[in-house]
């Protein structure tokens, strides 16, 4: 059964709804299960190499907000605030989430 969801912190700032199909969700998650620090040993260090590359090509610079989704074991997001970047990140098939002010 999709769930509809949607959130806004910012009072008068909308946001689209989306539209998360939980039989997906919870095949993904059962997929990833015990899977996240195998990912970060190897996938997660291959990715990590373009991270600055990344943040330089999205003008991530302070006062800049930034929204990591599918963040894996967090590499862009930890680089960001050292810019002065606001940010938020998750991956939910990792079952990590982590916010950085």
């Amino acid at each position: 059964m999709p769930v509809t969801v949607g959130h806004s912190r910012t009072p008068g700032r909308r946001y689209a709804a989306a539209t998360i199909d939980t039989d997906f969700d919870a095949h993904e998650r059962s997929r990833w299960a015990g899977r996240a620090e195998a990912y970060a040993r190897s996938f997660g260090r291959l990715c990590a190499y373009p991270a600055e590359t990344l943040l330089d090509a999205a003008a991530v610079r302070a006062g800049r907000r930034l929204i990591d989704v599918g963040t894996g074991p967090g590499t862009v997001a930890a680089a960001a605030p050292a810019r002065g970047a606001e940010v938020a990140a998750v991956d939910a098939a990792l079952l990590a989430s982590a916010r950085v002010d």
